[in-house]
């Protein structure tokens, strides 16, 4: 697969994921942007998304959202990262980024029972 990112055809710039149904993370996606956003939908109860970057593909960061103005204003403990690395409930969230990586990937952790999360990329 050609990396993501910068094509006139705008299908080409999307991706999904597979649903995960245990603890784990998805298949790295490789992107040639630094704007890019990831869709997550969680069906079943609560669990813990972090959406990483890797410059190799094999060691990963976890990636620092960026917030609309009203997102930024509302973060009450000002540490930078909003909706990363934190318990997301059933439904449906974005979370919005500008990060130099090459590859980007969902890892979801607290899994059990008929909880699920499943993920989607769009890229600039």
């Amino acid at each position: 697969m050609s990396p993501l990112g910068h094509y006139v055809d705008n299908n080409f710039n999307h991706h999904g994921w597979d649903e995960l149904t245990a603890n784990g993370s998805t298949p790295a996606a490789q992107i040639s942007s630094t704007f890019f956003t990831i869709v997550h939908k969680v069906s079943n109860g609560t669990v813990t998304i972090t959406d990483e970057g890797s410059l190799d593909g094999t060691i990963w960061w976890p990636l620092k959202e960026q917030p609309h103005a009203e997102a930024q204003a509302a973060d009450d403990d000002d540490d930078g990262v909003h909706g990363n690395g934190r318990a997301h409930s059933s439904g449906t969230t974005a979370s919005h980024y500008r990060a130099n990586c090459r590859y980007v990937r969902v890892t979801v952790s607290g899994v059990g029972g008929s909880e699920a999360m499943q993920a989607w990329l769009s890229v600039n």
